[in-house]
């Protein structure tokens, strides 16, 4: 199972990432699409080891 935590911790679980729908998903969070890429932007970067916050 894939996580996506934003900013104010709220968890974003997906069970099935292939069948994906990011519109949804980021509307029953009360998240904005962009805001919900950034948030996995930032999971992916922080994972790797990479401080998302201050990366170039």
């Amino acid at each position: 199972m894939n996580t996506i935590t934003n900013k104010t911790e709220k968890r974003i679980c997906f069970v099935e990432p292939q069948n994906l729908n990011i519109k949804k998903i980021a509307v029953c969070h009360g998240m904005s699409m962009k805001d919900l890429l950034l948030s996995a932007l930032h999971e992916f970067l922080e994972k790797r080891g990479i401080d998302a916050d201050n990366y170039q």
